[in-house]
């Protein structure tokens, strides 16, 4: 089946086959995943904190009042997430 491969690419293929890469096990793609959670609950928060301020500074308090909701949301859902953590 190498015939139908440029010669270049069927050295790449026999090395491949030769020394493949490390397996990712389910813990490592668990711990990512767990990682990138976590980091997307943080820019949310920011983003929230950041808002929060300048309904503050407009002196929306409509605004201020659901933003101070949603950032509670927020900081107790990263404690959760944290909490989850296996590794």
């Amino acid at each position: 089946q190498l015939e139908s491969y440029e010669e270049s690419e069927q050295e790449l293929i026999r090395r491949a086959w030769a020394s493949p890469p490390p397996r990712v096990d389910d813990e490592y793609v668990d711990g990512l995943v767990w990682k990138f959670r976590l980091e997307a609950l943080r820019a949310e928060l920011s983003a929230v904190k950041r808002k929060l301020g300048e309904a503050e500074q407009r002196g929306d308090r409509d605004q201020v009042a659901l933003l101070v909701t949603e950032d509670r949301r927020l900081v107790m859902a990263g404690e959760q997430h944290k909490g989850k953590r296996t590794t």
